[in-house]
């Protein structure tokens, strides 16, 4: 069954944090970052969060297969600075093939 809660508390530098659930009569529950579903940004607090829960090894709730609710209550790791240089290179081809065909001509 999927839950669904936000992010109460986050230790990016250590890569977890904790979820209180919609359910606030529940426990909060363990998040590690390797535990989201698929790789993406890394989470900020408050965000929405839809996860299975487990018992992990230490005996506490933890949460397995985390989605992000809404993409926009990330924050990016660098995806701007990622895409930067693939935009600048097609436009450096560009400009040296213009240039070729112009020493050509």
């Amino acid at each position: 069954m999927r839950d669904q809660g936000r992010l109460v508390e986050w230790f990016d530098d250590q890569g977890y944090g904790f979820i209180q659930p919609k359910d606030t009569s529940k426990a909060r529950v363990f998040l590690h970052i390797k535990d989201f579903a698929k790789r993406g940004p890394r989470p900020i607090v408050g965000c929405a969060l839809e996860y299975t829960v487990a018992v992990d090894g230490k005996g506490r709730f933890a949460a397995k297969s985390v989605v992000y609710l809404n993409a926009q209550q990330t924050r990016s790791q660098s995806a701007t600075f990622e895409q930067f240089p693939q935009t600048q290179s097609s436009k450096l081809d560009k400009m040296t093939i213009a240039i070729l065909i112009y020493w050509l001509v």
